[in-house]
């Protein structure tokens, strides 16, 4: 079973609401994220932040269903995403986790991708092209720098044209003039009513992006209500009052 959302003929995407609620998950007996609810719409970028390890990548992999949460639950438009046939359709995620052999080529790896998705090939060859990766589509996988990886990546969460992106670290290695692209590109998603959320250590670049912010502290997940879309140095003024706060409360909980 999936949502329904189909924006075929106008281009646009019909109204998206992700929910998750109560989302708590475990490694080894560790809490990594503890009842994590959250409500968000399509027509939206939403920055992620907070440092390495504190769940951030967890907590994109518990959203798409790739990892299962000890309690709570995640949906798409009320359908729960552990009963959806088909991800790929709602879901576009770019995960280093994400294993390809590094032995194939760019090319026949997105070949391959866009064959198992059933992703249309104009739409594949559009997208290597508006990002510069039919230039090094040569390349093997595993001799890719880091920005070319990262335009591999976005080329294969964006090749479904899916209503909801999920973009980790997106501006990692690559120059100004490839984020500027990379920019405009989620712009335009957001305008055909996608949902983008974007993780990033690069504070100045959600303060350009983001219309909201997620902060992840402490296994704690929550948006931070004082951040201003826009203004520079918001996204890091709002991260550390979150950060500030949590350590009041674990101080009055000892």
């Amino acid at each position: 079973m999936n949502p329904s959302i189909d924006g075929s003929e106008t281009g646009m995407i019909p109204t998206t609401r992700l929910v998750a609620k109560d989302v708590s998950f475990s490694y080894h007996g560790n809490d990594i994220l503890t009842d994590v609810s959250l409500s968000l719409r399509g027509g939206n970028v939403v920055g992620v932040v907070g440092p390495n390890g504190v769940g951030k990548t967890t907590l994109f992999s518990l959203l798409v269903g790739d990892l299962s949460p000890r309690s709570g639950s995640v949906a798409v438009n009320g359908v729960p995403v552990a009963e959806m046939t088909d991800r790929s359709g709602i879901f576009g995620v770019s995960l280093p986790s994400y294993g390809f052999s590094s032995a194939l080529s760019v090319r026949s790896a997105l070949s391959d991708v866009c064959s198992a998705l059933g992703a249309q090939r104009d739409t594949l060859a559009r997208l290597k092209r508006r990002f510069g990766v039919d230039s090094f589509e040569h390349k093997r996988i595993g001799k890719l720098s880091t920005g070319m990886r990262k335009k591999f990546e976005l080329v294969v969460a964006a090749m479904k044209e899916p209503p909801i992106m999920l973009l980790d670290e997106p501006t990692n290695g690559l120059d100004v003039e490839s984020v500027a692209q990379l920019r405009c590109f989620v712009g335009e998603c957001r305008q055909r009513g996608c949902l983008i959320l974007v993780s990033s250590h690069s504070m100045s670049e959600l303060d350009s992006v983001a219309d909201s912010l997620i902060g992840v502290h402490d296994g704690s997940v929550a948006m931070l209500e004082t951040f201003q879309p826009g203004v520079p140095g918001s996204a890091e003024r709002s991260y550390q009052t979150m950060s500030t706060a949590e350590g009041g409360r674990r101080d009055a909980e000892k």
